[in-house]
């Protein structure tokens, strides 16, 4: 379950949280910065770009 909540958020919110989670899950590591607006939006184009891929 926490493999799928992981993946789950990596995709649709991969942002850390202004303070830092306890028990985070691998893929939290690869989120971008609580307020880093730029990497967010490069972040979404990557995640986007590679949902296109087959």
């Amino acid at each position: 379950m926490r493999e799928v909540a992981g993946r789950t958020e990596a995709y649709w919110c991969p942002i850390k949280h202004a303070k830092k989670a306890a028990g985070a899950h691998e893929h939290y590591l690869g989120f971008v910065a609580y307020g880093d607006a730029d990497a967010y939006r490069k972040r979404i184009a990557e995640l986007e770009e590679a949902a296109r891929k087959p």
